[in-house]
C-alpha cells in the first residue's frame, strides 16, 4: 500500500486515478504509443467522468448508460 501512495504522489495522481493509471498502464504498447503524461490524463479524465455520472446502479439507468456512449463517441 506503501509503495501504491508513494506512486500516486510520483505521478501527482488521488488513489482513484491511480486505480485507473495502473489499468492502462498494464497494456504495454498503451506506455509505448502515448506516454506517461497521456496515461495521467486519461486517468484523470476517466475518474472525473464517473463522478459526474455516479448513480445507484448506472447498468440499470439507460439515461446515464445512453449519456456515456454518447461523450464516449462525441471524443472519438
Amino acid at each position: 500500500m506503501r509503495e501504491a501512495r508513494l506512486r500516486g504522489e510520483k505521478l501527482n495522481l488521488n488513489e482513484e486515478e491511480l486505480a485507473f493509471y495502473d489499468a492502462l498502464e498494464v497494456n504495454d504498447s498503451a506506455v509505448k504509443v502515448l506516454g506517461d503524461e497521456k496515461l495521467v490524463i486519461i486517468a484523470r479524465e476517466l475518474v472525473d467522468t464517473v463522478r459526474k455520472n455516479v448513480t445507484i446502479d448506472w447498468t440499470l439507468k439507460e439515461s446515464v448508460q445512453a449519456k456515456l456512449i454518447c461523450k464516449d463517441l462525441a471524443e472519438v
